[in-house]
């Protein structure tokens, strides 16, 4: 399948990069504002992991392997490799109300995406997001003989990942091994306890890739 290069970045652009290289980049969101901005925050013990698959629609810059960029661009459909992970709450700080949960996230590629590396009977603290959609809300509302080749594309990706679940997460929402995690599950107790106000900064909403 041809690699889908994303027009992810003005700036890389701007310098003329000319190869793209697949790897995650996250804006920094510290605790306040990642408990803000997740819909979903929880602790939980991984209890299950399965494959699955996501589509997304990009803009095809070049073919795959080509040097030279394509003079007329296209979008084009692929689909990428995922985790749905099943895991029974232990502590819930937001949003949670059922005892287990099952979330999506890339699979984990030592860097190369923003997959969270979810091990099996291992505990993390979860910043979860609803799981983004394709078409944008004015895309949505387009009438069907106005729809153009990339709207097409996003609707067919939108209904290929209805059976994934609804909530997603990666490592740039600041989900962690609770080993690791202990500062930010501190910073929320004493949030939910009235002793810290948090002010946030700025919106924060990762990608959930």
């Amino acid at each position: 399948m041809k690699k889908l290069l994303l027009l992810v970045c003005a700036l890389t652009l701007v310098l003329g990069v000319p190869e793209i290289t697949s790897a995650c980049m996250c804006d920094y969101v510290d605790a306040q504002d990642a408990f803000l901005s997740a819909r979903l925050v929880f602790v939980g013990k991984v209890t299950n992991i399965v494959a699955g698959r996501e589509a997304g629609v990009g803009l095809l810059m070049k073919e795959s392997g080509a040097l030279e960029l394509l003079k007329q661009p296209r979008w084009e459909k692929s689909t990428d490799k995922v985790q749905i992970v099943t895991l029974e709450i232990t502590e819930a700080f937001k949003g949670m109300t059922d005892k287990t949960i099952n979330i999506v996230t890339a699979v984990y590629d030592h860097g190369a995406t923003c997959g969270v590396n979810f091990k099996i009977d291992e505990t993390y603290l979860v910043y979860a997001y609803e799981r983004r959609r394709e078409l944008t809300t004015e895309q949505t509302n387009l009438p069907k003989n106005e729809w153009t080749k990339e709207v097409k594309l996003k609707w067919q990706a939108d209904k290929f990942n209805e059976r994934l679940p609804a909530f997603g997460t990666s490592i740039c929402s600041r989900t962690e091994r609770m080993l690791w995690a202990k500062d930010d599950v501190d910073m929320i107790r004493r949030i939910l306890k009235g002793e810290i106000v948090p002010r946030p900064r700025r919106p924060a909403h990762p990608i959930i890739r």
